[in-house]
């Protein structure tokens, strides 16, 4: 009796174990059924706003499009683009790109002179935030493109056309307050010349391609974004002259922030001079050229080539073949140089830089250098020799002229200063550097009125600026 009470006592509680067995496993099978339901709500719901978030990226893009586009129909002046944003996106099986940077083209006449005008612009932020940069400036800029047909806009100069242009983008992105700021390459080539006016904005340096040796135009930064306070108050437009056969190249920033390196060795790309090495691989071709970027690392951002060719012409293959050879090599001896220089091995990064000009005696790069470096050095003789090579060879640049005029003036030349310094303040009356080191001059040769009226324009500009101070207090 006493096994059969034990036996009986195990059984009920087998039943009553089985029983919650089966209670907890139909409990648990309705939790996971319902986790499974709800995680399956949440995909929904994620998949619903990934296709409402594509839809957006689309819609923008349809925006964007029209607005980037290569209306330009001189045979003179040709461009040509590259694009190849980050982000890309499906909708309705197709795929598409979006992104903050954007290319425009087109022509417009200014006091009977046909021009070319062009644009390079990267907007601040990532996708959506980017791609809203590159609306406004795309449509804003394309209204100014329309306006310039009128025959009031035509009586203008490319310096004003330029002026009222980049202030016109500016007082638009300033009203953003800070959530906005795009930088640009903004220029105009005159086609019977080959003249090329334009403004940076914190854009990378504009690449010359000549005879199969990439170089830049420029050296140093003047402006700041598009959309930073008193950034009108820097202006300052470039010019370049543009011979037959040359090439300019412009790009975003995509073009340098390259990650290079394997694992977890990968960087990004510091070296600027790394893109006129692409340039030159690429023979200037913009497909060429994106293909051995591809090769050299990976892109991390958006990316847009604009190539300006001015009467494009075909040279000779074994003269394209010579110049290639030379070009790596320049390339380096100019590099070398300027190393030299910057460790403080004057002999040295002279005689390097010298040998580059042997190697290319075009080379605005060297000449600039060898240039500011005997300024430096208050060597002015010296220093005039390669900044008098460079306004002769682009005489409408303003830069060139205030530096052969600073030259003279440190010589004690004043009638030649005065000179080239007028020459600048004709190619652009903003020029502040001009501005101040023309007044001194007229100051000097005991002209107090002239002197008075350009520190006056210079003091507009830059109401703080310490030489234009002292310069007022030595007026009285």
């Amino acid at each position: 009796f006493f096994i059969l009470s034990i036996a009986t006592i195990l059984a009920n509680k087998f039943v009553r174990l089985n029983e919650e067995v089966e209670e907890l496993n139909e409990d648990l099978e309705r939790k996971v059924e319902q986790r499974t339901e709800e995680l399956k709500q949440s995909l929904e719901q994620v998949n619903r706003l990934k296709v409402q978030q594509d839809a957006d990226y689309f819609l923008t893009s349809l925006l964007i499009n029209p607005l980037s586009s290569n209306k330009n129909d001189s045979r003179i002046v040709r461009t040509e683009f590259y694009t190849k944003q980050k982000k890309s996106f499906e909708f309705k099986g197709k795929t598409y790109e979006i992104g903050g940077d954007i290319l425009i083209s087109g022509n417009i006449e200014l006091r009977n002179k046909r021009y070319v005008v062009f644009v390079n612009g990267d907007a601040m932020g990532k996708s959506i935030q980017g791609a809203g940069g590159a609306l406004v400036m795309g449509t804003v800029f394309n209204t100014i493109l329309t306006r310039s047909g009128i025959a009031v806009q035509k009586n203008k100069s490319p310096e004003q056309w330029l002026s009222e242009a980049f202030l016109e983008l500016q007082k638009i992105f300033e009203s953003f307050d800070g959530s906005m700021y795009i930088s640009i390459v903004l220029g105009l080539v005159e086609e019977s010349s080959g003249l090329l006016y334009y403004i940076n904005a914190e854009h990378p340096w504009t690449v010359l391609y000549r005879d199969g040796v990439a170089s830049y135009i420029e050296d140093e930064l003047t402006l700041r974004k598009i959309g930073i306070p008193e950034n009108e108050q820097h202006l300052t437009i470039k010019t370049f002259r543009m011979f037959p056969g040359d090439t300019i190249v412009i790009g975003s920033d995509g073009r340098d922030d390259i990650l290079i390196g394997n694992g977890e060795n990968r960087i990004i790309n510091e070296d600027q001079d790394q893109f006129l090495k692409r340039v030159e691989e690429g023979s200037g071709d913009l497909r060429e050229v994106y293909d051995r970027i591809l090769k050299f690392g990976s892109l991390v951002d958006d990316f847009t080539l604009l190539k300006i060719t001015y009467h494009p012409e075909t040279p000779a293959e074994p003269l394209i073949a010579s110049v290639k050879t030379a070009a790596g090599s320049f390339r380096e001896v100019l590099n070398n140089g300027r190393e030299l220089l910057r460790e403080n091995k004057i002999e040295e990064g002279l005689r390097s830089l010298e040998q580059a000009l042997e190697l290319n005696p075009e080379s605005e790069s060297a000449l600039k250098t060898l240039g500011k470096f005997y300024l430096k050095e208050k060597e002015y003789s010296k220093s005039l020799i390669y900044w008098e090579k460079l306004a002769v060879r682009n005489a409408e640049s303003a830069e060139f002229s205030y530096y052969v005029s600073l030259c003279h003036k440190m010589s004690k030349s004043y009638q030649k200063a005065a000179e080239y310094g007028e020459r600048a303040l004709s190619s652009d009356p903003s020029y502040l550097k001009n501005l101040i080191n023309l007044a001194d001059v007229y100051r000097i040769l005991e002209r107090f009125p002239r002197a008075q009226e350009l520190l006056g324009k210079a003091l507009v500009l830059d109401p703080e600026n310490p030489k234009a101070l002292q310069l007022k207090n030595s007026l009285g």
